[in-house]
């Protein structure tokens, strides 16, 4: 299966579970720094995570 990001690369999933496992477990990480322009860096990687993670449910839902 595939799946392209927000940037518009496009991934091979061959095992969508165990990605959803992956993900999960990267988006449980919580920085711990206090450097605003790092800050503004999460936020972009939250969000390309938390859709890179929506898409994987859909490949999984199909």
């Amino acid at each position: 299966m595939e799946l392209t990001d927000i940037a518009g690369k496009v991934f091979t999933i061959h095992d969508v579970e165990g990605t959803i496992a992956v993900v999960t477990e990267f988006l449980a990480y919580q920085p711990s720094h206090a450097f605003g322009s790092l800050l503004e860096w999460d936020e972009q990687r939250l969000r390309y995570w938390l859709d890179f993670l929506e898409k994987l449910e859909q490949l999984k839902n199909q």
